[in-house]
């Protein structure tokens, strides 16, 4: 099987692994410029409406719609930052899961003041607009349309049912799609490129190979165990990610253990990222959980999916009387 290729862009930044100690690796590795976003080229290509938005630097209002893990949050903080480099503009980040009316309307009262006193427009970004009741999402509509805020929503889901239709109207809908496995194994290539961890099937010889920074350990990772989370996390780069910190949390814990009374509590000098290491992480994020709460069982590879899938198919297919007998 094909090994995943390893790519480098121009946001790539080297991290340490105390870096993962303070922050998800989702959020470290977070991209700050278009070119970086990857796997919405459909949306985000040359000659698209947003690109060509982006390029006139005046940003209208949007909702982003996409499952999650995409990259809308990703994206709203882009169009900021252009917006910001090129007009004097202040960026408001919420969500509906915390945020109230009143903060709202306190939002909006600090984005008047600034637009009379400094003449400075203010971009918000609202994620889970859709947990808003349409009475909520009133409050925003008079000032979006009269070009107090640009509004940029974010939703997983369909805008024409959750998003008020008077504001729905005022705001372009931007549909951003669910990853590809080339898209997450990209992803992930990067975030294991920025930690110093090399790809056994690149670099045999990645025992030579040191870490981001010099008191860190050598690391590698395998290419199936890239492979598998890529595929595991169906399009959620999000996820992914967070399970990919995990599995090397995982197995830092377990190099820093001694291995006999006479070693010291040292950390190993190379450490090997395995596919089963990867599903581990996995079982202890919410993609491998039922709704009742309990573990999943993750086949020992891809192929064999089908090998314990199939004999539970023939058992729902075969008569009662046979599963009886």
């Amino acid at each position: 099987s094909r090994a995943p290729n390893q790519t480098q862009t121009p946001t790539q930044r080297l991290l340490s692994l105390g870096d993962l100690e303070t922050k998800p690796l989702a959020e470290l590795m977070r991209p700050s410029v278009l070119e970086a976003l990857v796997g919405q080229h459909k949306a985000l290509g040359e000659n698209t409406l947003l690109r060509t938005l982006l390029e006139s630097h005046e940003i209208p209002s949007l909702i982003l719609w996409g499952p999650p893990g995409c990259g809308k949050t990703s994206l709203a903080h882009i169009l900021a930052q252009n917006s910001k480099k090129h007009n004097s503009t202040r960026f408001v980040s919420l969500s509906a899961i915390n945020a109230n009316t009143n903060n709202i309307r306190e939002m909006i009262k600090q984005a008047q003041n600034e637009r009379r006193h400094f003449k400075r427009k203010t971009i918000v970004f609202f994620d889970e607009i859709h947990r808003f009741n349409k009475l909520q999402q009133d409050t925003f509509l008079p000032h979006v349309e009269c070009g107090t805020l640009t509004l940029i929503g974010a939703t997983t889901e369909n805008p024409s049912f959750q998003i008020n239709a008077a504001l729905l109207s005022r705001c372009r809908v931007i549909v951003l799609e669910k990853l590809s496995v080339e898209a997450m194994e990209s992803i992930l290539l990067r975030a294991a490129s920025s930690l110093g961890i090399s790809v056994l099937a690149q670099d045999k010889e990645a025992g030579s190979v040191g870490g981001s920074k010099e008191s860190d350990p050598c690391i590698c990772i395998e290419p199936e165990a890239i492979r598998t989370i890529a595929y595991l996390c169906d399009g959620d780069a999000r996820t992914a990610l967070n399970g990919l910190h995990l599995a090397i949390q995982g197995k830092l814990a377990v190099a820093k253990k001694p291995q006999c009374d006479k070693q010291q509590n040292t950390l190993s000098k190379r450490i090997v990222i395995q596919e089963v290491d990867i599903k581990e992480g996995l079982q202890r994020s919410h993609i491998l959980y039922d709704r009742a709460g309990k573990a999943l069982k993750v086949p020992l590879s891809l192929e064999q999916t089908e090998i314990v899938v199939e004999p539970s198919i023939k058992v729902i297919r075969s008569p009662v009387s046979s599963r009886l007998a």
